[in-house]
């Protein structure tokens, strides 16, 4: 007998009431103290107590598995949540690094309340400021854009010594660096 529900009905259709007094018989007919005990500890009423705690360890771990059905359906769900707003934060934070012309800048910052750190004098002396710090980037990336004309050769070059050869290609170079708009350090000939 494997089956719980076959045990259950047998203990059921037991005879309830006349269990006890079972042991002697069984010491009579030979068998082992100790097999006596065991049987005697069978009642029907013992063997539905541990079928009832069986059902009902089962009935629990059955409550367990659908709530964790269920935590796993709330966890995937959750994940999916957190990358849909991960990609968004990326999104905005790719777009806050974005580099904004200072007048952009200042322009976004015009309608905030900044009279609690600035007064309005400082607030114009610092908007002229990032203007002129703007204006003096536009001028030096300006220069950047303008390519530097070096000449290909010194006329004569075979008639004249190494140190003036160097000397005119030094003076030639810082020339046209100057040319460009762009001052030399270091040099002994400044005017």
């Amino acid at each position: 007998m494997n089956n719980i529900e076959e045990l259950k009905k047998a203990a059921l259709g037991a005879n309830l009431h006349g269990w006890t007094g079972f042991e002697d018989a069984l010491n009579d007919d030979g068998y082992s103290e100790a097999v006596s005990k065991f049987i005697g500890h069978c009642r029907p009423s013992e063997i539905l107590a541990l079928i009832a705690q069986l059902e009902a360890a089962q009935k629990e771990r059955d409550e367990l598995k659908e709530l964790n059905c269920h935590f796993d359906l709330s966890i995937r769900k959750t994940e999916g949540v957190n990358e849909v707003l991960r990609s968004k934060l990326e999104a905005a934070e790719r777009a806050l690094i974005k580099p904004l012309p200072i007048g952009e800048l200042v322009h976004r910052l015009e309608g905030q309340t900044y009279e609690k750190w600035f007064s309005e004098s400082d607030v114009k002396d610092l908007r002229e400021r990032a203007e002129k710090a703007e204006a003096a980037l536009s001028a030096a990336n300006e220069k950047l854009s303008k390519p530097i004309a070096v000449s290909r050769g010194i006329e004569n070059i075979e008639l004249r010594q190494p140190l003036e050869v160097e000397d005119m290609w030094r003076h030639r170079f810082i020339a046209s660096i100057k040319a460009a708009g762009f001052t030399v350090e270091g040099n002994a000939d400044a005017e």
